[in-house]
């Protein structure tokens, strides 16, 4: 678990030594400059009110972005987190996952980075637990509470069991060792259960690309669930670097394409990896947990 003084060490080991910078009110704090943004660290808590001023007293007439870090107020695993684009909202986010996108995008353009990092931090402050995030078609009551009742807790294990930790998780063994058969299609794969088809699947190379439209100006989760259409198949993944976005293609309310379950499969830690039991036949297929 972190506390300020360690987040202060993994920063340096980081990106190195840091600079000291004091702001016009007076407030002392780390620096450190990168190509793609600037980073300042806060080894205190602060109101929201304090470190907006921080955040725009650095950012001044400065083209890079720039992400303000604090202490958390009331968990030490997580930090205070402003930038990069706006210092609105402060989020309360993971240490450790934080630092790891921002080293991950430090040699980016500044561009890219403000971009990733805006859109990694929203998903970060969005997950229900590390590596699960849904949008509207679970609530995050259901997906951290009711899933962990005794008998779904259950179930889910048992299912995600027969997926080995710290083996090959690329999404073809990951699936496979789920229980599925994977039949190649023109575009895409198909999962079936039995002889069932359960579900399409579009891998790509990058997560970045879901919810972005393609050269020829289709989404991808349009285009996925199109060929669930056409396949008779339930549901629609999207997968990319471990990461498994999952829509069904006849939810009870709303667009198809506006609600899905998201799994990150590198960040689930410990008991969380029942998750992985979401995307087992046991909960796709008809009548299974997710679908009926």
């Amino acid at each position: 678990m972190f506390s300020p003084d360690l987040t202060t060490a993994r920063l340096e080991a980081v990106f190195g030594e840091s600079q000291s910078w004091t702001s016009p009110q007076g407030v002392s704090a780390m620096a450190w400059e990168t190509p793609a943004y600037h980073l300042i660290w806060l080894d205190r808590s602060a109101s929201e009110a304090e470190l907006k001023r921080l955040w725009d007293a650095r950012r001044g007439r400065t083209p890079y972005a720039v992400v303000l870090l604090a202490a958390s107020t009331d968990d030490p695993s997580k930090v205070q987190a402003a930038g990069p684009q706006d210092a609105r909202p402060v989020r309360e986010l993971p240490t450790g996952r934080v630092i790891d996108l921002l080293e991950k995008s430090r040699d980016s353009s500044m561009r890219e980075a403000a971009s990733f990092l805006a859109r990694e931090f929203n998903r970060l402050e969005e997950s229900v637990v590390p590596g699960l995030r849904v949008k509207d078609l679970l609530t995050p009551h259901f997906a951290r509470d009711r899933l962990r009742w005794p008998a779904n807790k259950q179930l889910l294990a048992e299912a995600a069991e027969q997926v080995e930790r710290g083996g090959d998780l690329g999404w073809r063994s990951l699936l496979q060792g789920l229980g599925y058969r994977i039949e190649q299609l023109s575009r895409g794969y198909l999962l079936r259960h039995g002889n069932a088809p359960v579900a399409v699947v579009h891998p790509y190379n990058s997560p970045a690309l879901f919810g972005h439209l393609t050269g020829q100006g289709a989404l991808p989760e349009g285009i996925v669930l199109a060929e669930c259409e056409r396949q008779g198949a339930l549901w629609g993944i999207l997968t990319a670097q471990g990461r498994f976005r999952a829509f069904k293609r006849q939810p009870p309310t709303g667009a198809a394409t506006g609600q899905h379950v998201e799994l990150d499969v590198g960040e689930l830690e410990g008991q969380d990896w029942l998750y992985i039991g979401l995307l087992a036949p046991e909960s796709l297929r008809e009548e299974g947990w997710l679908t009926k």
